[in-house]
């Protein structure tokens, strides 16, 4: 079946269309984050809502087609200037698409040690998506979090947001709003040194 022209050529459109709709929803995701962050700044029931969503036992399948309508759902209202239904809406939306980045950016950089010494085209979507938020809510993404590693020997987080943080105070402090960034970070950076720093945050 593997050796099937036919096979071959179906093949390469899913991979095409899963290429070209991992780049659609990425357009818009970073947007979507840094919305969702100022959001949860300002109302702490809203980081309920977004870790309930990212922790959600819902099977695999029917998750990942969730994302997928929410992502194509959010690409049109943004491109069309539709508000939001309510704040809460929309940060279950986001929350949707970023566990669906998560998911496929760990899946894909497992064993990331042996990827960042061999920079791949492939690997770059992965790196680049925005799936973090740092400590003052903006968003961050898997390559910035290895680049401050990479120098810094460590990786930081930390329970509370601090909203008045400037460019130069810990600029990649992840904020762990619950347990699903830790579990992201320790599932790629497998090995790291990853500390909290909430008692100087």
């Amino acid at each position: 079946v593997i050796a099937d022209a036919a096979f071959q050529e179906v093949l390469g459109v899913v991979r095409r269309c899963a290429v070209q709709l991992f780049e659609e929803t990425l357009a818009g995701q970073r947007r979507r984050l840094r919305i969702a962050g100022k959001l949860m700044l300002a109302d702490r029931r809203l980081r309920d809502a977004w870790q309930a969503e990212l922790i959600s036992d819902v099977e695999a399948s029917r998750g990942l087609l969730r994302a997928y309508g929410a992502a194509r759902r959010g690409l049109t209202a943004l491109a069309a200037g539709l508000p939001p239904d309510s704040d809460r809406a929309q940060i279950v939306e986001t929350a949707r698409v970023t566990r669906w980045f998560r998911n496929a950016s760990r899946a894909s950089l497992a064993g990331w040690q042996k990827h960042a010494a061999k920079p791949s085209d492939r690997l770059r979507p992965a790196w680049t998506a925005p799936v973090f938020l740092d400590w003052a809510a903006r968003p961050m993404s898997l390559l910035e979090l290895r680049t401050s590693l990479e120098s810094e020997g460590s990786l930081k987080w930390s329970q509370s947001p601090r909203s008045g943080a400037s460019k130069s105070d810990y600029t990649h402090v992840v904020w762990a709003i619950g347990d699903a960034e830790l579990e992201t970070l320790y599932g790629v950076f497998r090995g790291a040194s990853i500390h909290d720093v909430t008692r100087s945050a």
